[in-house]
């Protein structure tokens, strides 16, 4: 089972629900070794306990048409019953450009803006330099702190351009007012055997990139969500991330209800998990407009739903 959902009883928890992964391809891609096939975890496992925590941090980032000013919204989602103001820090190069303090409220969520004049832009390779921010938050109880996290991002603005033209309608992306050509290659997983896939690894075969004048990868749907490290790598060296969902090489059911929507066999935790996962790096980029149904087919569709969801619990289902 790639993806799917295995039940799990524990003594006075009932029954709940946990996501399985696996590597797609397994030994039946033409670039998997037929005769071995992985299975069975492959990272650590453990058991974390603790009494309030900063369950995701992340940024919207919304830079103003003429690149002259920048807001810059930071998030974080609050488990745990401790805990009672979020510290939030906005950094440049090791410099503190702005701080906050946020209460908690009731529903464990908080967010506050920073704004920006004349924000030091983050480009793609060969188009300018990839500075990075960065914006930490820390789970305060009283002046004790109970758990930090830091993200590093790029304040950019990411447009994709659909207009009518010769062809039918153009498919391009605009960064920072400059139209990109998006050239690149297609990932797959570094190895057949993923647990050999080191930092190192992964740092060196995107330089590569680099080297080659490419700016953009596509993650392939056949393969594994890749580790962060693959993600903060691209957002250092200037690659955009053309991100699939993991329906390569598998058969998974889809649902058209008669409201139009659409409804993944994974109950949309596989989408909820990797948006998550995703959304808080600089090469993501996302539709500006909603497509109709000439314009995609059922796949994409599903994608644009999925992708264009600002805030998701893990825990809950997506409309």
């Amino acid at each position: 089972m790639p993806f799917g959902k295995r039940n799990i009883t524990g003594a006075g928890t009932g029954v709940r629900y946990v996501p399985n992964y696996d590597v797609r391809c397994t030994y039946a891609a033409d670039t998997r070794l037929k005769l071995l096939m992985t299975c069975g975890p492959w990272k650590p496992i453990r058991v974390e306990t603790y009494n309030g925590r900063l369950a995701d941090v992340w940024t919207e980032v919304n830079v103003d048409e003429n690149l002259r000013t920048a807001s810059i919204t930071a998030n974080a989602q609050i488990e745990g019953s401790h805990g009672g103001k979020v510290s939030f820090t906005l950094s440049l190069d090791g410099k503190c450009l702005s701080e906050s303090v946020v209460e908690v409220g009731k529903d464990h969520f908080v967010k506050t803006e920073f704004n920006l004049n004349t924000p030091v832009l983050w480009y793609p390779h060969g188009y300018g330099a990839q500075p990075l921010y960065e914006v930490s938050a820390s789970l305060l109880a009283g002046d004790a702190s109970l758990h930090r996290v830091s993200k590093y991002f790029g304040v950019r603005r990411a447009e994709l351009i659909q207009q009518a033209d010769k062809h039918g309608k153009s498919f391009y992306f605009r960064i920072n007012n400059v139209d990109v050509f998006c050239g690149g290659s297609d990932w797959i997983p570094a190895d057949s055997f993923t647990p050999r896939i080191s930092d190192d690894k992964y740092r060196r075969w995107l330089e590569l990139m680099v080297d080659g004048n490419q700016c953009m990868i596509r993650v392939w749907g056949g393969g594994i969500w890749e580790a962060d490290i693959f993600y903060s790598t691209c957002d250092e060296l200037g690659i955009m991330v053309w991100q699939d969902f993991m329906f390569g090489i598998h058969i998974f059911l889809l649902l058209w209800s008669s409201s139009d929507r659409y409804d993944a066999v994974s109950d949309h935790l596989q989408a909820a998990v990797i948006i998550q996962h995703i959304q808080k790096y600089s090469n993501q980029l996302k539709p500006n407009a909603k497509p109709s149904s000439s314009d995609f087919d059922i796949t994409l569709r599903l994608l644009y739903m999925l992708a264009t969801t600002r805030t998701i619990n893990v825990r809950s289902k997506m409309a």
